[in-house]
């Protein structure tokens, strides 16, 4: 069983810099009706994703993310998140990305990360 996400908030993970929510997908249904009218059904579906950008990290909060990243065996299982900003806890969240960003200063690492949650 994957640990929820370290996150400031609960597990003591570094806190993200920067966090991107994208809207879910939507699908659209038309029906056609006799008289030439339409009616139309707008309902998302797919995932929801959410980016979170880290820099500034020392090599121990680095470890703590790529510990649980190990730990999920990449893409592969799913582990609760707390969502900061609406003040929730989804369930069944996994990695879609999880990218170790470059850095010119040794004592300063950054990552990049997107996680995965239903609709």
């Amino acid at each position: 069983v994957v640990s929820g996400f370290p996150d400031n908030a609960t597990l003591g993970g570094p806190l993200p810099l920067r966090q991107v929510d994208y809207p879910p997908d939507f699908e659209v249904i038309r029906y056609l009706m006799e008289d030439g009218g339409m009616k139309v059904n707008v309902r998302p579906c797919g995932p929801v994703r959410v980016e979170l950008e880290y820099d500034g990290l020392s090599e121990a909060e680095a470890a703590v993310l790529d510990a649980h990243w190990a730990l999920a065996k990449g893409k592969t299982n799913t582990f609760p998140y707390f969502d900061r900003r609406a003040g929730v806890t989804y369930t069944g969240v996994r990695y879609d990305k999880f990218e170790v960003v470059p850095h010119t200063k040794y004592w300063s690492l950054a990552r990049r990360l997107t996680l995965l949650r239903e609709a």
